[in-house]
């Protein structure tokens, strides 16, 4: 369901300012979300919505990471991106969902968000860098700093993290911070081998970005995890057609 015209828009970073409940805070300060954009999907009645990973934050006792981001005023076409464009921020209501990175884009749209109840969004506005955006909107072929790149520059600045994967943490948080032992990169993959035995290999990878402190994969066709070091005599391999995989700083505690 991602619409392709916008796939390019995967992992450009996201501010939101937000007025209700006033006493809204994240990890980004209070009043404030910071995140990045893993889709853009449209639904059948043409209503495109903004999915977003975020920095964690705490609501009524339950812990969030992901909200999808619909405009407050207009609910048809593509005004919400237009709204951006043009004004550089608009006014939308984010909608949390609690596990909801590793649920795909028909999911949300079919199942979920028909249904979501008044009581669970929040009211801000939303804006992304202005410069960055509108030059990824309108060249899509704007050569790009490559994934290996900022895969290094990110564990360079941040020693190591636990790891995050699409069905829930790998081992328990915080117990194993894993350094970068080397990455490589396909025009149709990348790999990523971290210390312990561990790798993943993406292929199909839409966008790394930061996230806070974390360093986040975002839209992959297929991620193979594989873990050497488990005491096993066969490896313990996992195969994921979806969804997003976190490595967390090990600094600041998030999830």
């Amino acid at each position: 369901m991602s619409n392709p015209t916008y796939d390019h828009l995967v992992g450009t970073e996201m501010f939101a300012s937000i007025g209700e409940p006033w006493d809204f805070e994240s990890r980004a300060g209070v009043g404030l979300l910071r995140g990045v954009i893993t889709s853009i999907p449209t639904t059948e009645n043409g209503v495109l919505i903004i999915r977003c990973i975020v920095e964690e934050f705490d609501f009524r006792g339950t812990s969030y990471c992901e909200v999808v981001a619909v405009n407050r005023y207009c609910t048809a076409q593509r005004d919400l991106l237009q709204t951006l464009i043009t004004k550089k921020s608009a006014g939308v209501n984010f909608y949390y969902l609690k596990g909801s990175p590793s649920l795909d884009d028909s999911t949300i749209i079919n199942e979920l968000f028909p249904v979501m109840a008044d009581d669970k969004f929040l009211i801000g506005s939303i804006r992304f860098e202005s410069k960055p955006f509108v030059t990824r909107l309108f060249n899509q072929f704007l050569p790009q700093k490559s994934m290996k790149s900022k895969v290094r520059a990110w564990f360079r600045k941040h020693g190591g993290g636990t790891l995050y994967l699409p069905d829930g943490w790998f081992g328990r948080p915080y117990d194993n911070i894993h350094m970068l032992v080397a990455v490589t990169e396909t025009p149709s993959s990348l790999t990523v081998v971290l210390a312990d035995g561990v790798s993943l290999c993406f292929e199909g990878l839409k966008a790394v970005a930061t996230c806070g402190n974390d360093l986040v994969f975002i839209g992959f066709d297929r991620c193979e995890f594989v873990n050497l070091d488990d005491g096993n005599a066969v490896p313990d391999r996992r195969v994921y057609s979806g969804g997003v995989v976190r490595v967390i700083s090990s600094a600041v505690v998030s999830i």
